[in-house]
């Protein structure tokens, strides 16, 4: 095989996680922003806008990693929320049922060592003291009721999976931050442990997310990105977002674009009339394949861009395969950054899809010889793209003779 190998990205030893970004919601007039966070900086930058009527504020964030999207809570009133989740290859948003049966909630978090969705809820007006546990596609599996002086606004996991409260605008005990234990168990089992005090806090806090990566808790102070130092005792602050306020955080998937250019060699530049080509792709690691798609072309140089996410990892191969072409594949490493292949020739003359240039891809074309497309016959005998079968195909394939796939 000639593979040549490409790396998108070095990849991290100890890093267990997916390769990933800081999230963020952002409130604009007359909708919401979907905002990137630079963790060095604090700029946020916005990646997606959703014009929407009727919700007063996005409350809290995470990143659903075996649905592969991130979750957000829409507050609609003081007593009414609903769900939403957004795709993080294309940025659609869709709403999510929520089968708690409460009408009002605000703290999500996933749980990346259960796959389960914990959720605050309650019914309001702006509180929430019960804590129920979905499975991922928000089925409710348990839960439980702490009592009338709790509130949570904010739920998170920190790096030592442990399930975390925050709530700075509803007093409890001597920290607005706590540590849930037993959070999984039943009503009358958990317990809470403060981490840190009040004075830390400017009741601007809004929602936490770990970084993986980093392995460090950040918190959206409104206007500003900060984090936790690793008692959880001091608050420092990064730098602001550069104008938009962020009500919500969670660490999640982000696309890398993978462009370049497709030769299909000997074909007409502009195919003939009704003559096309769909170029069939696909990312694949050993027998499981990660991700693939196809681009359908009427041209002989083809510019190819596909969204990848950064949760595929690892030492993979990147395959194109298309009509009469041999197949080519690349040696890719994941998860990297924005990247491109450059030129990529795909070379001709497999009439029948053997994998090889041969006597039958010879036989093949002769015996539609004289054929117009579209129209009967195999159109893959049509090397060329001229719309017929006749002595330019076969010389095609006699010139590629012996060729195979990469």
């Amino acid at each position: 095989m000639k593979l040549r190998h490409i790396a998108l990205g070095s990849i991290l030893a100890s890093q267990t996680a997916f390769g990933g970004a800081l999230f963020g919601m952002s409130p604009y007039i007359g909708g919401f922003n979907l905002v990137k966070i630079n963790t060095t900086s604090g700029l946020a930058q916005v990646v997606a806008n959703y014009p929407m009527t009727g919700v007063a504020a996005f409350n809290s964030m995470t990143y659903d990693a075996m649905n592969k999207r991130l979750l957000a809570v829409a507050n609609v009133s003081p007593t009414s929320s609903y769900l939403v989740a957004i795709d993080p290859m294309d940025y659609s948003m869709t709403s999510v049922p929520v089968w708690s049966g409460a009408p009002f909630f605000e703290g999500i978090e996933y749980l990346n060592w259960t796959n389960q969705i914990a959720l605050a809820v309650g019914s309001g007006p702006n509180y929430t003291n019960q804590l129920w546990i979905h499975d991922t596609n928000m089925f409710l599996n348990s839960g439980w009721v702490w009592g009338p002086t709790m509130d949570m606004d904010t739920l998170f996991t920190d790096g030592q999976f442990r399930v975390c409260h925050l709530d700075v605008n509803n007093s409890f005990d001597t920290s607005p931050r706590h540590i849930i234990n037993n959070a999984l168990a039943t009503t009358g089992s958990a317990t809470m442990t403060p981490v840190g005090d009040w004075s830390i806090y400017n009741e601007s806090e809004y929602d936490v997310a770990y970084h993986p990566v980093q392995d460090r808790l950040y918190v959206t102070r409104g206007s500003a990105l900060a984090y936790y130092n690793s008692a959880g005792t001091t608050l420092t602050n990064i730098g602001n977002y550069g104008g938009p306020l962020v009500t919500c955080l969670a660490y999640g998937a982000e696309p890398h674009l993978i462009y370049g250019t497709l030769i299909l060699d000997d074909m007409l530049s502009n195919f003939a009339p009704g003559i096309s080509r769909t170029i069939n792709w696909a990312v694949k690691q050993g027998t499981i394949t990660a991700a693939s798609g196809s681009v359908t072309t009427n041209t002989a140089i083809v510019n190819f861009a596909v969204s990848l996410p950064d949760s595929i990892q690892g030492y993979s191969i990147w395959e194109w395969d298309t009509g009469s072409s041999l197949k080519e594949k690349l040696i890719i490493i994941m998860p990297g950054n924005s990247f491109g292949f450059g030129t990529v020739h795909l070379l001709n003359g497999d009439a029948d899809h053997s994998g090889e240039v041969d006597a039958a891809d010879i036989d093949n074309v002769i015996s539609n010889f004289g054929n117009s497309y579209p129209g009967p016959g195999n159109v893959d005998a049509d090397v060329n793209g001229t719309g017929e079968v006749d002595a330019d195909d076969i010389d095609i394939v006699i010139a590629c003779f012996g060729n195979t796939d990469d």
